[in-house]
């Protein structure tokens, strides 16, 4: 049975969503808002999954391997660093090497990984998300 990448990815987007709220508390408490995984963007939802099934098709892939694919990916569609995220410009401050990554860009990345590691244990069970 493959993967189910559409629940595992939904179930990664919430747990990292809730790590991001946490390590946010301290410095922006204001700035992080919690959405539900159907009113997040398309592209967004594009993006989790895009983690999801790397991380579920290569399970030695790193945190590092799976950013080196997302910035050549986003370097394709047109995108280029900025200190802002503007989908109209196309510009995202995550558009760096991994190494260059700040430190609570870091850890969500392993926060990632680490929750796709464990739910792979849950595969071929129900994993159910009600709306």
């Amino acid at each position: 049975m493959p993967f189910d990448v559409l629940n595992i990815g939904r179930a990664c987007y919430i747990g990292t969503q809730m790590y991001n709220k946490l390590l946010s508390k301290k410095w922006h408490p204001d700035k992080i808002e919690l959405k539900p995984w159907q009113d997040i963007p398309q592209y967004e939802r594009e993006y989790w999954l895009f983690k999801a099934s790397i991380y579920l098709e290569n399970q030695t892939a790193s945190a590092e391997d799976v950013h080196a694919k997302w910035l050549v990916e986003k370097y394709n569609q047109g995108w280029s660093y900025g200190k802002v995220h503007c989908d109209r410009m196309k510009t995202h401050p995550a558009l760096l090497a991994y190494s260059a990554l700040p430190l609570d860009r870091v850890l969500t990345e392993g926060c990632f990984r680490d929750m796709v590691d464990s739910l792979r244990d849950f595969e071929g069970k129900p994993i159910e998300f009600k709306e």
